[in-house]
């Protein structure tokens, strides 16, 4: 495991001791692995993020800080590819990350679970908090007051291709935010959890629900899925609510299903009126929309019985994958010199044709063999609600003349080889010459495994092998690989 500060070049024994002898505004990469430290407080801008999967931080005991794993007291943090768990602090609410100065804090391809909060932030004029490929699970204590995620009052919360599930007591969601977007991500408590309120928005403002999945699960208290008003009154100025294009399910059977817990009251003692509309509810009528009136037009109601299968796969783009077709290139065969096996000459094969055991050619010469190959398909309605689960397509001659020979298609997570750096697919798309594919296509997904990770060819670009990262379950075919006694040393 390694933790070096990409800015300036300094390797450093702990993340605790990078934190504290960065810079501002410097970057600090830490490799895959687990990290179990006292993580002092950040108090400069800085950027922290795992490489090659998702770096696993977990305290020592209680944080020294008694709030969190790392707390922001600066302007500007950025945190991508961390795994955070096992946070808890005297006051029942230590969280995987605090907020508590500063200006802007950016999440991405993380994951915070099991901890008594997942971010707690303060009220804090002018700030932001960016969510994105991100995923909160199994946060919360059962006491109602801790939650997944839990906001202030500050003045922009943004969620988007995100996961939150199967919060312990309290709410999937609860933000004091005075602006509110939450797109294309997945809220669901699940078959167990006794997740409260899927989205709560206690002090008003101006929310705009859309292109989600929100799951009601059956273990839940209440029967309320999104709750608006009724800790601030009257709510802020210019309040607004709009939930479009999402998909509800209401799995939960035990108490009278209401949509939207309207308790909000304007300046005049009015309550806002949510917008909504374009939504497919399965398991709630249009009577059982909102206690209050709603503006609705163009939803659908159906029966709890016609409702979807769940998305529960990671939302973060970690799994290097390709798709159908993609050619891979190999050793056509051995030769015998000497007494000592040599490789002749090279071909392609399509990703579906390869098998264990097949010599694969790497960047550095030579070549190695397949380990295994992981394999999983999704219908379009799946790809459809995760965006994550698009194939990026990277162009013919994008890179360079020849570099691809043909369009390539990879997992968003799927790492490409620059000069020395392996950088994801979805960190590249620029609308053009890299994107992702339309999403009302289904996806098939194949891994190519090796017994090191390494630089391999795809369609003439240098990519990486998949990596497992604990993450081998996710593929139709896992259970494959405790049967492995066709591979090849």
């Amino acid at each position: 495991m390694t933790i070096r500060d990409k800015t300036t070049g300094t390797i450093y024994a702990t993340l605790s001791d990078a934190i504290s002898g960065s810079g501002a505004d410097d970057t600090i990469n830490i490799t895959a692995g687990s990290y179990s430290e006292d993580f002092p407080k950040i108090t400069h801008d800085l950027t922290i993020q795992g490489t090659f999967g998702l770096a696993q931080l977990t305290p020592i005991g209680q944080p020294s800080n008694g709030e969190a794993a790392l707390v922001q007291d600066t302007t500007n943090l950025t945190l991508s590819d961390l795994e955070i768990s096992g946070v808890t602090a005297p006051d029942n609410n230590g969280a995987a990350v605090r907020f508590e100065t500063g200006t802007v804090l950016k999440l991405t391809n993380d994951w915070f679970h099991d901890n008594q909060d997942g971010v707690l932030t303060g009220a804090i004029a002018g700030a932001t908090v960016d969510i994105t490929n991100s995923e909160f699970s199994r946060n919360g204590i059962e006491n109602g007051q801790t939650h997944n995620i839990y906001i202030g009052d500050i003045a922009q919360l943004n969620i988007s291709a995100s996961y939150f599930h199967d919060a312990l007591g309290g709410h999937e969601i609860k933000s004091r935010a005075e602006n509110n977007s939450i797109t294309n991500s997945r809220i669901q408590d699940g078959p167990t959890a006794d997740a409260s309120y899927s989205i709560d928005i206690p002090n008003g403002g101006n929310a705009v629900i859309s292109l989600d999945t929100i799951e009601k699960g059956p273990n839940s208290a209440q029967g309320a899925i999104i709750h608006y008003g009724g800790e601030l009154n009257p709510v802020y100025v210019s309040s607004s609510l709009t939930i479009t294009d999402n998909v509800i399910i209401d799995d939960n059977t035990a108490h009278q299903p209401i949509f939207v817990l309207n308790q909000s009251t304007d300046a005049m003692g009015h309550p806002i009126v949510p917008v909504i509309t374009n939504n497919i509810f399965y398991g709630i009528t249009e009577a059982e929309l909102s206690n209050l009136p709603v503006i609705e037009s163009g939803n659908t109601f159906l029966p709890i019985t016609d409702a979807p299968t769940l998305d529960t796969s990671h939302p973060f783009a970690a799994v290097a994958c390709f798709v159908r077709g993609t050619r891979i290139a190999v050793l056509r065969g051995e030769t015998l010199m000497h007494g000592a096996k040599m490789a002749t000459t090279g071909a392609e094969k399509a990703i579906e044709d390869i098998q264990i055991g097949d010599l694969i050619l790497v960047l550095k010469g030579g070549a190695r063999r397949v380990k295994w190959i992981g394999h999983r398909s999704y219908d379009a309605a799946t790809v459809a609600r995760n965006i994550n689960l698009r194939p990026v397509v990277i162009c013919k001659n994008a890179v360079e003349q020849g570099i691809p020979r043909r369009d390539l298609l990879v997992s968003p997570g799927h790492a490409l080889y620059f000069d020395g750096i392996l950088i994801q697919a979805a960190a590249l798309v620029n609308d053009k010459t890299i994107y992702r594919r339309d999403a009302d296509l289904p996806a098939e997904y194949f891994h190519l495994e090796l017994h090191q990770h390494d630089v391999i060819f795809a369609e003439g670009m240098p990519v990486e092998s998949y990596l497992d990262l604990n993450n081998r379950h996710m593929f139709d075919n896992a259970n494959e690989y405790g049967r492995r006694d066709k591979i090849l040393a």
